[in-house]
């Protein structure tokens, strides 16, 4: 029998016997030897949707009144299953649609759902009681949709379900912050780790996350839960940690009862980033102390979207303040600034970048409002992508000197001319580009570079 190693090296000579399952398979119908001298390596896997998953989405097609139930409904061709809930009186059929139905051989689920989510118009057609109907929509225009993973619940097939506390990986989900694939490229599934000193609980419970960023975030919410995590993190050769957390009800998160377990991390090697809310002396002192690699703070430049959205009784001072003591104690500070927060207004955006000039902060972060299902914001429309260019340009023209990064958030929906934007204005950094933006830098004689890390740290090495 071979041993895993002579096959990788046949796998580096290129000279492995590579078939695919089916491959495999008509082998076998037709009576050829299929054994260990014939055959190194067997490809199993497969790019299609996962039986056992669905979506229901309410979706909006008519007037109040149009019709009483729903006899059929297709997105794309796609049939759903109209219910569970009876809206139709309203105009609005509630429907489950599953991964695995076809339009065709060429169209199914799977399609629909990654048309929907990337801002494609899709066509609703309906019929009742022997009348049609039909509208164009988009993700804008659905006021409600969830995709379902029944078998995200496997442990394993001899063992769906975990009834231990604590988080598992499953053998149909990834690790790490997010995965992220191109051609050519695909990230590491553990480079970095969130985790959240509060768990899942948010004090605050801002209009425009409703502590529903936290869900995605391991928890350590306890000594032994952090001092756990970073173990882990470490373990899986996590290159650094993004330690983060609810909010109270003054703005700041609980960081300096997490400090020794903060120190901990630094003293396994990992680089340690730390979103402090609303910072003090005290704790940007402590931070220092720990020699964390970055404070990532919030900068808002209006006192209506301060209490409007994070329903705080602050001042844009005191988010300036906050900002001030962690680049005053010589952390390095990244402040992040949410461009449309104020319910998909611009508001206070540009006055939050003169703050930052103010402070003296050397990196800045700029991410886009994406309103979130389940959150006070889920009916927003984001800024207009005109709207945010203007803000990105004042950042580039006030902040001459600082590295300036397009984060994570942005509408999926703009996201396109948002990176082209961010590239011609000369950000430092664009996390997770689509293919298109990477090709745009290419085809303008950028030569991109694809780092593991936050956005935040672009340029440390």
């Amino acid at each position: 029998m071979k041993t895993l190693d002579s096959i990788d090296l046949l796998i580096k000579k290129k000279k492995a016997k590579v078939y695919t399952a089916a491959e495999i398979k008509e082998m076998i119908r037709r009576g050829d030897p299929v054994s260990s001298d014939e055959v190194d390596v067997v490809t199993c896997g497969t790019f299609g949707v996962m039986s056992g998953t669905m979506a229901v989405i309410s979706v909006p097609v008519a007037g109040p009144g149009s019709f009483a139930k729903a006899d059929s409904i297709r997105l794309n061709g796609v049939p759903g299953t109209p219910g569970p809930c009876p809206n139709e009186n309203l105009g609005v059929v509630d429907c489950v649609v599953y991964g695995t139905s076809h339009r065709d051989r060429r169209y199914g689920g799977g399609h629909l759902f990654k048309d929907i989510v990337s801002g494609r118009p899709i066509t609703a057609e309906v019929t009742s009681g022997g009348k049609s109907f039909r509208k164009e929509l988009t993700i804008g225009d659905i006021p409600s949709a969830r995709m379902i993973v029944t078998r995200g619940a496997f442990r394993n097939y001899t063992a769906f379900v975990n009834q231990e506390d604590g988080t598992f990986s499953t053998i149909f989900s990834v690790s790490g912050m997010k995965h992220y694939e191109i051609d050519g490229y695909r990230n590491s599934p553990c480079s970095f780790a969130a985790l959240s000193l509060t768990g899942g609980q948010c004090g605050c419970q801002c209009a425009h996350c409703g502590g529903s960023l936290l869900q995605g975030m391991a928890d350590a919410s306890t000594p032994e839960k952090l001092a756990a995590c970073i173990d882990k993190a470490a373990g899986m050769g996590c290159t650094g940690v993004l330690v983060s957390g609810g909010s109270g009800l003054d703005g700041a998160v609980p960081v300096l009862p997490a400090m020794e377990g903060i120190a901990y991390a630094k003293s396994k090697g990992l680089k340690v980033l730390v979103h402090t809310g609303l910072a003090d002396k005290a704790t940007a002192a402590a931070l220092k102390k720990a020699n964390v690699d970055q404070a990532l703070c919030d900068v808002i430049g209006s006192a209506k979207t301060i209490k409007g959205v994070y329903g705080l009784d602050k001042s844009p001072e005191d988010f300036y303040a906050s900002m001030l003591c962690c680049v005053e104690a010589g952390i390095e500070t990244a402040p992040h600034l949410v461009v449309g927060l104020d319910f998909g207004r611009i508001e206070g955006e540009y006055r939050a970048i003169d703050m930052v000039r103010r402070a003296g902060a050397k990196r800045f972060v700029l991410v886009v409002l994406a309103p979130r299902r389940g959150t006070q914001m889920a009916g927003v429309r984001p800024p207009l992508p005109e709207d945010v260019v203007k803000v990105f340009r004042y950042a580039a023209d006030t902040l001459p000197g600082v590295q300036i990064a397009l984060g994570c958030a942005r509408p999926s929906i703009h996201a396109a001319d948002l990176e082209k934007a961010a590239v011609d204005l000369g950000f430092g950094a664009i996390a997770y580009p689509r293919q298109s933006t990477v090709d745009y830098a290419r085809g303008i004689g950028l030569a991109p570079y694809f780092f593991e890390e936050c956005c935040s740290l672009v340029g440390n090495g």
